[in-house]
């Protein structure tokens, strides 16, 4: 869990502290919440991610033009 966030590039819900951002494995936002979750919530929107095939893996090689 963040506490602080420095910097730009979060407009998803503007206004709300605290607000909640779930990233998944492959980087992706999939909740941005504004309010406090609890523990079930939390639970309830990460264990589904948790359980979630990994992305493959890329190299430095794979990035290149």
């Amino acid at each position: 869990m963040v506490r602080k966030i420095k910097g730009g590039g979060y407009g998803l819900v503007k206004g709300a502290v605290p607000t909640n951002y779930v990233i998944d494995k492959a980087g992706v936002v999939r909740v941005a919440d504004a309010g406090a979750f609890n523990a079930r919530t939390l639970e309830t929107v990460v264990t589904p991610l948790l359980n979630e095939a990994a992305p493959a893996a890329t190299t430095v090689a794979d990035a290149s033009p």
